[in-house]
């Protein structure tokens, strides 16, 4: 039985979808969703919740905290996109280890090795932001100072008082990579460079009269200038409570990758 197959009508449909929804295959694409491009492309729907392959850090669901807090004007810009997120594919590096303790016998021709532990070390995020518009140089700002202020604790004026700093949330590149790692701010550090424009931002706040301020005298004073771009780095480690570790965890679920994606008893975030 001959099988039939006519390139020029397929050829034609992926034309006209290109014609029609050309800005749908480039958001998609922006946004990193080659499946949903492929979708739109071949005539297929828009995914109103595609899936998001870009690295971020952000705080614990319902937490009242950093953009969490109703009240935090300058940190409110990370609400929508729930976190510090990277816009361009940053560098990360990641090491892990096994440690053993080493017992030479007296005339042995090897070592006896003990094994001790395992761990994850440090993971550093170095990448880029950038910022050509002053809604961007807000967005930037808000990431500074969320990573500047995850690396502090709660103090006495503080609720929580006494807390030490805020344990983040890692995601990117999919549910078998960096699964809502839970992890804790070591070091944070922002090179601001000398050779590009510094872009003007003015934080949002909701009981000034912008236009009475503008006319007056203060609003050089309160601006913030924003380098255009901006190289920053992040070493987070990840952290397991005893009782998540001793309930949860599993050599054999973990190596099928059950603990990393976040199909397993725990819900992932085991790296």
């Amino acid at each position: 039985m001959a099988f039939n197959f006519d390139p020029s009508r397929y050829i034609g449909d992926i034309g006209n979808n290109i014609t029609n929804n050309g800005g749908d295959i480039i958001d998609s694409l922006a946004g990193g969703d080659r499946v949903g491009a492929i979708s739109i492309l071949l005539g297929g729907g828009v995914d109103d919740n595609p899936p998001d392959w870009r690295v971020r850090l952000s705080i614990a669901p319902g937490a009242n905290y950093l953009y969490g807090d109703p009240n935090n004007r300058l940190l409110s810009r990370l609400s929508d996109t729930n976190g510090c997120v990277w816009p361009y594919t940053p560098q990360i590096t990641m090491s892990y280890s096994a440690q053993y303790d080493k017992l030479s016998p007296t005339h042995s021709n090897y070592p006896v090795h003990t094994y001790k532990n395992s761990e994850v070390s440090q993971i550093s995020i170095t990448g880029d932001f950038t910022a050509q518009t002053p809604e961007e140089a807000k967005y930037l700002l808000a990431c500074m100072m969320f990573l500047r202020a995850s690396t502090k604790m709660f103090w006495a004026n503080d609720d929580q008082a006494g807390m030490p700093p805020p344990v983040l949330y890692l995601n990117g590149y999919g549910s078998h990579f960096l699964p809502n790692v839970p992890v804790v701010v070591r070091n944070y550090t922002a090179n601001l460079p000398d050779e590009v424009d510094y872009i003007e931002a003015l934080v949002d706040d909701p009981g000034v009269d912008l236009v009475n301020f503008f006319e007056s005298n203060k609003v050089g004073k309160l601006l913030t200038r924003i380098p255009a771009s901006v190289s920053m780095s992040v070493s987070v480690e990840p952290v397991y409570s005893r009782l998540k570790v001793a309930e949860e965890f599993s050599f054999r679920e973990f190596a099928r990758g059950n603990l990393i994606g976040g199909y397993g008893r725990g819900g992932g975030g085991f790296i």
